[in-house]
């Protein structure tokens, strides 16, 4: 009796060791309906996906912890940025095509400025994550900007979108920004109307844009060929959002205004040369579509009800999933995990 009473604690033991997560499970099979949702009890950094199998994203209550989830909902790795100044919030993560590496964006302080720093995962200690100014290191940010977005198409360059703010003459400026991390160089790409004016509460009004992605041709996949930014629209009539494709000297390529626009767009991906793959909501309808160049739309996902926001949009290297974060509420209070099969 004492060895069957202790084997049944040892087998209860065991099956905690094992569960995941308990704000963290699946609601469906991914693969049997081609969608997988994830709840989580709280806020949380856009989610980017490292493989087919897991993806990173950070709790927004736990500041500077980054976490690792399998499709599953098991936590397999954890990095706790032990920075000085101390990281107070983890806006947007960015990973390198083979996995291997990350770029965070996060601040310092409740200011709109923020910092990009480089992670190599297994360069040092996870559980206090500290820069070595070599292969982990920061960013330089010229004239204290606010990170809009950023990409990583390659392990020692990056491209992102600033923001300057000038408070006293209540503007800001926007432009694209490269880095170099073997050269240590920045090249600056100016946006057509990349000057906009701020609202009462030090927010961008007018026809500013976010999100962005990059293209690469195969054939040549060290050099950037396109740029994808998205971009809000003001006018009489209302707010509506659309997006553009600009090239490395940015001119534009194609702008989507009057052709494809929306009520929100949440995040953009290039599919191809010829398709892209959005988040976006009309009709009061949030939705994962993809658009090409011959004007044919394909919805993937139409999100539920009560859906308040996608938020980000990220694509697997392999390109055959993708995941957004859907938002419940405005304040961002708890949100799901959405991974889609694109096959």
């Amino acid at each position: 009796m004492r060895k069957f009473l202790l084997l049944l604690f040892i087998g209860f033991l065991l099956s905690c060791s094992e569960r995941p997560d308990e704000s963290f499970s699946s609601s469906f099979i991914l693969g049997s309906v081609g969608q997988l949702i994830l709840p989580y009890d709280e806020s949380i950094t856009n989610p980017v996906l490292s493989s087919d199998e897991n993806f990173w994203t950070a709790r927004k209550s736990e500041k500077r912890i980054l976490t690792k989830q399998n499709l599953v909902g098991y936590e397999e790795d954890r990095i706790i940025l032990f920075l000085n100044p101390a990281v107070q919030e983890i806006r947007n993560i960015a990973l390198s095509d083979d996995g291997s590496t990350a770029l965070v964006n996060m601040a310092t302080d409740e200011s709109k400025e923020s910092q990009i720093i480089r992670l190599v995962f297994g360069t040092s200690d996870h559980q206090t994550f500290q820069l070595d100014g070599s292969q982990n290191k920061m960013v330089p940010n010229p004239s204290s900007l606010s990170i809009t977005a950023l990409t990583y198409p390659w392990d020692d360059q990056i491209v992102y979108l600033g923001t300057e703010y000038d408070e006293l003459s209540n503007t800001a400026i926007q432009r694209l920004y490269y880095y170099n991390f073997l050269t240590d160089s920045s090249h600056v790409i100016d946006l057509e109307s990349g000057t906009f004016s701020l609202d009462s509460q030090g927010d961008l009004v007018g026809n500013y844009y976010h999100s962005l992605d990059v293209y690469r041709d195969l054939s040549s996949p060290d050099t950037i060929s396109e740029f994808l930014v998205c971009q809000n629209l003001e006018s009489s009539e209302g707010t509506t959002q659309t997006f553009k494709i600009f090239d490395t000297d940015g001119n534009i390529n194609f702008d989507a205004k009057g052709v494809y626009e929306y009520q929100e767009i949440g995040g953009i991906q290039w599919l191809g040369k010829e398709e892209i793959l959005l988040a976006v909501k009309r009709d009061d309808q949030w939705q994962i579509l993809s658009v090409n160049s011959a004007g044919e739309e394909h919805i993937f996902y139409e999100g539920p009800s009560n859906t308040y926001q996608f938020q980000g949009l990220d694509l697997s290297s392999s390109g055959k999933l993708c995941i957004t974060q859907i938002v419940y509420d405005e304040y961002a209070d708890y949100s799901d995990v959405l991974i889609l099969s694109l096959e």
